[in-house]
């Protein structure tokens, strides 16, 4: 078992521990060969580190929203996914590939390489505002920054009548998350509940940060 996959199963403890909800279920994992066949057609590599994923678990069996606020998509779920958002007026999309979602407009995505790397990129999609931000430096990185946030109790769930939520301590969150991700450019952030994306509105500076975005990872495709 890897380190990713690990802190993977620290995580489901803790949602096992917090989350009463239960419908909760994650399906079971696919083999290497299984997530290759399913990613043959892409024009891209996919990180070994999104095989390790889905050879861990292969998504969520509903959109439950249950792992630490986020729906889980499986391998295929993934491919169909970034058919809809490749629809969309947003050709900056087109190496990115949807893993997580927070809500309905909110997309974390891999990046595609043009070779097999270990390890790729993390960014935040904002589809209604065209809010893009490089959030975590890989996804073993984002799952080790959501470990730690789990163990040091900056993450609560609250529940009520209308559902579970996670409130967080923003602070100690963003602290974590720069510890973990010290190469990740220095931007405004702002809260989107328990992950932080770049507000910008304006389709100009949309642009020059995708850019500067492009530039930073020129090394890494």
């Amino acid at each position: 078992m890897t380190e990713l996959q690990r802190n993977l199963d620290r995580i489901v403890s803790w949602i096992e521990s917090n989350d009463p909800r239960d419908d909760i279920y994650f399906e079971p994992g696919i083999s290497r060969s299984e997530s290759q066949r399913i990613f043959k057609d892409l024009p891209f590599s996919i990180a070994d580190e999104i095989l390790e994923l889905y050879a861990w678990r292969n998504g969520m069996s509903h959109s439950s929203y249950a792992f630490l606020g986020m729906d889980f998509y499986s391998a295929s779920k993934m491919l169909y996914m970034r058919s809809q958002l490749l629809e969309e007026p947003t050709h900056e999309l087109d190496d990115l590939c949807p893993i997580f979602a927070l809500g309905d407009y909110v997309y974390v995505f891999t990046l595609g390489a043009t070779f097999q790397k270990d390890t790729a990129p993390i960014f935040f999609f904002d589809l209604e505002d065209k809010s893009l931000v490089l959030a975590y430096e890989s996804l073993t990185k984002m799952i080790s920054t959501l470990t730690q946030c789990c163990d040091r109790n900056v993450f609560s769930l609250t529940q009520n009548k209308d559902g579970a939520w996670i409130e967080f301590d923003k602070e100690r969150f963003e602290e974590i998350r720069t510890i973990n991700n010290p190469n990740i450019p220095q931007v405004s952030l702002s809260s989107m509940m328990i992950f932080w994306i770049v507000k910008i509105n304006d389709s100009e500076r949309y642009n020059r940060w995708f850019h500067k975005i492009s530039n930073l990872l020129s090394g890494l495709r």
